[in-house]
């Protein structure tokens, strides 16, 4: 499970990150992150990260907003696992 928390959390940062105008990347991050929640369990998800990764809003114009959550998730796993 870390490997997909790790890319959503790359998912969310890119999502976060001030690009060049007429460049919008969110379309295709936010097919990837659907892709990923999917092969999750609904219950290894945070609740309070749920909703967003579910709907894609933490890919969306508010990705700064969730990307803290979503490195504490990160590190969070990390601590579990020992990764």
């Amino acid at each position: 499970m870390y490997f997909h928390i790790q890319r959503i959390a790359a998912l969310v940062q890119e999502a976060a990150t001030p690009r060049l105008a007429g460049f919008d990347p969110r379309p295709r991050l936010a097919q990837e992150l659907r892709r990923i929640v999917a092969s999750l369990p609904p219950e290894a998800i945070p609740e309070a990260l749920r909703a967003a990764l579910l709907s894609g809003e933490a890919v969306g114009p508010e990705a700064g907003r969730w990307l803290p959550l979503v490195q504490t998730w990160l590190a969070d796993e990390c601590a579990r696992t020992g990764v």
